[in-house]
């Protein structure tokens, strides 16, 4: 029997890792294209607004499958498509040639939960110095 056997390859799990930054950004691109191909109004507004939050709710529905966790969405997620929702009706009631070209730049704050920072290996001052991190 061999343990590793049910475990998938590394470069799957390296992949899943970057998935729900993926599918943000088929989200931002998506909804860009909405924004380009749909006629100037309110509901295309509300269409471009939706597929944006969307983008980020499904990304973290695909984060949580992932990791084998039941989906509830966390609340940084929440926190930041509301923001991005509120910003997007606020350019939207401007004019459509100020709200089309900030929707990249709107939607791309939407990956940054996604991104897993990097693990520290060692070094620094604590590990030389065991001192560095007593009160």
């Amino acid at each position: 029997m061999n343990p590793q056997a049910n475990d998938p390859s590394p470069s799957l799990r390296h992949g899943a890792r970057w998935l729900p930054a993926l599918v943000v950004g088929v989200g931002i691109l998506a909804a860009t294209a909405l924004a380009v191909a749909l006629p100037p109004s309110g509901w295309a507004s509300v269409v471009v607004i939706a597929a944006l939050v969307l983008a980020l709710l499904g990304a973290d529905l695909v984060r949580s499958l992932g990791t084998g966790q039941r989906w509830r969405p966390s609340p940084v997620v929440l926190v930041i498509a509301g923001t991005i929702a509120v910003a997007c009706g606020i350019l939207a009631t401007s004019g459509p040639d100020r709200f089309v070209p900030m929707i990249p730049i709107l939607g791309s704050t939407g990956a940054l939960p996604f991104l897993e920072p990097r693990r520290r290996t060692g070094g620094g001052p604590a590990a030389s110095n065991p001192r560095a991190c007593a009160p």
